[in-house]
C-alpha cells in the first residue's frame, strides 16, 4: 500500500493535518518545533485528528506531492473524509503557522471538518467582495501595494515569494528606497512566483503595528506565511539576489539560477 493510500484510508477515519515538506527548506526548518508541538498539544488534548508530514523529497513523498499540486515548502493541508462515494477532501492551511493558530485549526478540524471548510470557503468569498471595492490597494505599476485588509492573504499566498517594504511618505531613506524598489519590482515583473510589495504605514496602522519593529523602511520578505526581516544592502543587484535565492529554496529552480545551488 503506498503512502498515499494509506494518507486517504486514515482520513476517512479521522482528519488528517499534513506538513509537505523538504529536508535542506530553512523554513520548513523553522516550522519544525511548532510542528511537533502541535503534535504534543493533538495527544495530550486527545483530539480526534491525526498530525503527520510528508517528506517531497522521499521516493514514496515525491509522488503524493506531486498529486497533490505541492510547489512549494512548506505547504499544510487538511484530508478528511467526504460524504459517502465521494474522494477524501482537502482544505489549504493558509492561516498563521505559530503553534496557537495550528491547536485551534486542528481542534475546529477534529470536532466539524466539514463546517471548517464552509467556514473557509465563507471567508474567501468575503474577501473577494472586499477585494472588488478596495480600491487604494490595486495594483500601480510593478510594485503592488498592500494594504490591513489584503496583506495577511498576499503573504501567505502558496509557492509565492512576496518581498515587502514598510514604509511612511515623509521618510527620506524610502525616498531615496523608491526607485531601487520600482526597478526590482520591473525585474520581476514577469514572474508570477514573485511579489513585490509596499505598505504605506502611515494608512495600514493593523499591519504595521504587527510588522515593523522599530523604523522605516522595513523589509520583510513572506515565504507561505512565514516571515523574514531582511538586513542586507539595499542596492538592486543584492535585493534582487536575495529573492532569487528565496526563490531557490521554495523548489523554484529556472536554469538562469543555477548558480545559487549552494544556497539550497
Amino acid at each position: 500500500q503506498g503512502l498515499d493510500e494509506m494518507l486517504e484510508e486514515r482520513a476517512k477515519v479521522m482528519p488528517v493535518f499534513v506538513m509537505f515538506y523538504a529536508p535542506w527548506c530553512n523554513h520548513c526548518k523553522r516550522m519544525a518545533q511548532a510542528w511537533s508541538e502541535l503534535g504534543d498539544r493533538v495527544r495530550k488534548s486527545r483530539e480526534m485528528i491525526h498530525i503527520t508530514k510528508v517528506d517531497c523529497t522521499s521516493a514514496q513523498g515525491s509522488l503524493v506531492c506531486s498529486r497533490h499540486g505541492i510547489k512549494a515548502y512548506p505547504t499544510l493541508k487538511l484530508f478528511f473524509n467526504a460524504p459517502e462515494g465521494a474522494e477524501v477532501r482537502e482544505i489549504n492551511y493558509k492561516r498563521a503557522r505559530t503553534s496557537e493558530a495550528l491547536f485551534h485549526f486542528a481542534q475546529e478540524a477534529a470536532a466539524n471538518p466539514r463546517k471548517l471548510q464552509e467556514k473557509i470557503n465563507a471567508e474567501a468569498d468575503e474577501t473577494a467582495q472586499r477585494w472588488v471595492h478596495h480600491q487604494e490597494v490595486e495594483s500601480k505599476g510593478p510594485v503592488k501595494e498592500l494594504s490591513d485588509f489584503n496583506f495577511d492573504e498576499i503573504a501567505s499566498e502558496d509557492g509565492t515569494v512576496v518581498f515587502v517594504q514598510f514604509y511612511v511618505p515623509w521618510c527620506v531613506y524610502c525616498k531615496k528606497l523608491k526607485p531601487t524598489w520600482e526597478e526590482l519590482g520591473l525585474e520581476f515583473a514577469e514572474l508570477p512566483d514573485v511579489i513585490i510589495a509596499k505598505v504605506n504605514c502611515q494608512k495600514q496602522k493593523v499591519v504595521c503595528k504587527h510588522h515593523v519593529p522599530k523604523g522605516y523602511p522595513t523589509l520583510k520578505l513572506f515565504i507561505n506565511g512565514t516571515e523574514s526581516q531582511y538586513l542586507g544592502p539595499r542596492d538592486l543587484s543584492s535585493l534582487k539576489f536575495h529573492v532569487e535565492k528565496s526563490l531557490w529554496r521554495t523548489g523554484f529552480k529556472p536554469e538562469e539560477y543555477t548558480n545559487l545551488e549552494q544556497y539550497a
